[in-house]
């Protein structure tokens, strides 16, 4: 699945230019001209990236970036504004926003696929921390005293779904003990059970790893995500 980012910018010129120098490059991008409707779309999709035009009518690039600051699905993605102003007051009330990097109008194909190289590496990152994988292996869930055995659902780099029989409290302890496929390492991360459901999946969040077992995480979710 291509690296996917939001553009922004009143100018359906602009747009079309960014789409055009961008695409060929191997990103998904999503083209949006009204603040407002690019806030609808953050409700419900996720982006690795974004592009936002500075000044907009009605919801702003400032405004969207603090929105996607605060967003449960983007809050890390890397933010490029788009403006005409790189007088010191802009950049430093852009940076309090939150943005990542400026790229000032007119902008050449040139500098658009330099910025964009630069952006791969952190939009990986965003995609990695928040990939969800399939992942079948049996996992030991120890809850207090008690040890229960079960067999995991996927995997993401903050935490596990697994299948198991046991009856655990919203924020419990629990620690967990798997391996991953082709690794012979034992992984033993310590969680709190976030939610059940009524066919006994628990999603855990993962509240101390080593950093061997984060490594093996994060190395297992980098070789199986296409970007």
């Amino acid at each position: 699945m291509p690296l996917r980012i939001m553009v922004v910018d009143k100018e359906p010129n602009s747009l079309r230019a960014i789409k055009a120098t961008v695409e060929p490059l191997g990103l998904e991008v999503l083209l949006v001209q009204d603040g407002r409707h690019a806030l609808e779309r953050l409700k419900t999709e996720r982006f690795d990236g974004f592009m936002l035009e500075g000044t907009m009518p009605g919801v702003d690039g400032f405004e969207l970036t603090q929105a996607i600051r605060t967003s449960t699905s983007s809050a890390t993605a890397p933010i490029v504004m788009i403006t005409e102003d790189n007088d010191v007051r802009t950049m430093r009330r852009a940076f309090q926003a939150g943005i990542s990097l400026f790229l000032t109008k007119p902008v050449s194909s040139e500098r658009l696929m330099g910025l964009v190289k630069i952006l791969r590496g952190p939009m990986l990152i965003e995609r990695r921390r928040r990939a969800r994988l399939p992942l079948r292996v049996p996992v030991s869930v120890k809850v207090g005293t008690r040890d229960y055995r079960g067999v995991t659902v996927n995997i993401g780099e903050g935490g596990l779904l697994v299948e198991v029989s046991a009856e655990i409290c919203l924020g419990q302890p629990v620690v967990l003990e798997f391996q991953l496929p082709g690794n012979q390492a034992v992984l033993r991360p310590c969680g709190s059970a976030l939610r059940q459901d009524t066919s006994g999946r628990i999603a855990v969040h993962f509240d101390r790893v080593s950093e061997g077992d984060l490594l093996a995480v994060r190395q297992y979710i980098l070789g199986n995500i296409k970007d």
